[in-house]
């Protein structure tokens, strides 16, 4: 028997009166001090039982958005992305487990309506163990010069654009996708949107080589964060993932003699396996994968940007299909998805969930499929885009599990922006359900 959420997915006529509302001053603490956790605890309790009426939706939403935009009003000035010229800049931030991230942050262009798009471009190079600091590869250090200067120079001639371009923060770990630096990188999402210059449908992951290898790893664990992802000189084998790109325009270029690390053959089957994909879902598999002639591990490398600027980001699809999986062999899971969240499944070593979703209308429907048993705990549905005046449906590998109204609260709205931090995915209500 699934099991649901009795206070979050339940009828108004349940929620209890006999309570203390959430003070600003509460909600400024909740929201200070889930910054930088990408697995934020609940909201204030009575905030999930200050229920409301659909008139009062987007009130609520930029109410509950400001109290959080001020409460990182600091971090947002700290990140030197307020008052942004072309002229770059050089800040080191401060990220998990003791690492420093070295950047350069650009603009190119003037702003458009909207805010720029934001590129995040990552560096080739990769794991030096040998190293006696966190910063003394000269390898790492030069493709870092070597980013900034196509970035500057070659990328994007037309284009208005930002750039975001961090340093390795420690050679001798040497891997975009650890953990530290995901933090870094959904933090600059949030700083560039915080601070107005950033578009939040026009954020884009790439990079050459290491970056190749990392923007593809990213983009798969964190699609939602991204209307675009490009490896360059970077296929490695983990298109069993590729499903996740779904709703995310996706270009790979990979020289047709690069042959270390085999990645030329993965190119190849990098190519089969989205072309599959595309024919499978015409709609949802934008992407292109390129092998170059002739080359080798130099390629063109000014292709990939302003393709992938052309694209804008779904955050609400109407198809989520995504495999919940540890990314690094560290227990390192994705705390949600679009408008899935994830927070509370308990997952076992080399664990994984496929999960596939549709939404029409006012019904959902979620399947389901585990590799291990034992993985236990709930996922949230968080509900959008339907007529909040009537019932909404959802459907759990075949079984009818909610069919009711759905409360407005503003304990879902607080929680989903501390869980996204995206202006783009505020959510006033959900459905809870258990795993099985």
């Amino acid at each position: 028997m699934v099991g649901l959420a009795t206070v979050l997915s339940c009828n108004k006529n349940t929620i209890k009166e006999n309570y203390k509302p959430a003070t600003v001053k509460e909600v400024t603490s909740y929201f200070t001090s889930v910054w930088d956790n990408p697995f934020p605890q609940d909201a204030p309790a009575g905030m999930y039982k200050t229920s409301f009426d659909v008139k009062e939706l987007s009130h609520r939403r930029d109410s509950l958005w400001s109290i959080w935009k001020n409460t990182h009003i600091g971090k947002v000035e700290a990140s030197e992305l307020f008052g942004l010229t072309k002229i770059y800049k050089e800040p080191v931030w401060d990220i998990p487990e003791g690492e420093k991230m070295k950047l350069y942050i650009f603009a190119k262009g003037d702003k458009p309506e909207g805010g720029y798009p934001m590129i995040i471009n990552l560096h080739g190079g990769g794991m030096y163990p040998e190293e006696k600091e966190a910063w003394s590869s000269p390898i790492n250090s030069q493709e870092f010069q070597t980013a900034y200067y196509l970035a500057y120079s070659k990328y994007d001639e037309k284009e208005p654009v930002i750039y975001f371009i961090p340093r390795m923060p420690d050679d001798r770990k040497g891997r975009w996708y650890f953990y530290p630096k995901r933090v870094a990188f959904r933090r600059a999402f949030q700083l560039g949107v915080l601070s107005g210059l950033v578009n939040p449908d026009r954020v884009y992951v790439m990079g050459i080589s290491e970056g190749g290898y990392g923007s593809l790893r990213l983009g798969l664990f964190m699609p939602d964060y991204f209307a675009g992802v490009g490896p360059m000189a970077g296929a490695e084998s983990v298109q069993t993932h590729a499903k996740n790109l779904r709703n995310v325009a996706f270009r790979m270029e990979v020289g047709e003699y690069d042959l270390g690390y085999t990645r030329s053959a993965f190119a190849y089957k990098w190519k089969y396996e989205m072309e599959k994909l595309k024919e499978q879902n015409p709609n949802d598999f934008v992407h292109e994968v390129n092998i170059q002639e002739g080359r080798d591990h130099g390629i063109d490398y000014t292709l990939v940007s302003p393709w992938l600027v052309k694209h804008k980001r779904r955050t609400y699809p109407e198809r989520i299909t995504y495999e919940y999986y540890d990314l690094d062999g560290h227990n390192s899971y994705s705390p949600g998805v679009y408008y899935l969240g994830f927070r509370n499944i308990k997952p076992v070593k080399n664990s994984s969930i496929t999960f596939d979703l549709t939404h029409s209308g006012n019904e959902y429907n979620v399947t389901t499929s585990k590799n291990n048993e034992e993985i236990s705990g709930s996922f949230d549905i968080y509900i959008d885009k339907v007529d909040f005046s009537k019932p909404v449906k959802v459907t759990y590998n075949g079984k009818v599990v909610f069919d009711d109204k759905v409360v407005l609260n503003d304990g879902v709205i607080a929680e989903s922006i501390a869980l996204f931090g995206d202006p783009k995915r505020i959510f006033a209500a959900k459905v809870t359900i258990n795993l099985k």
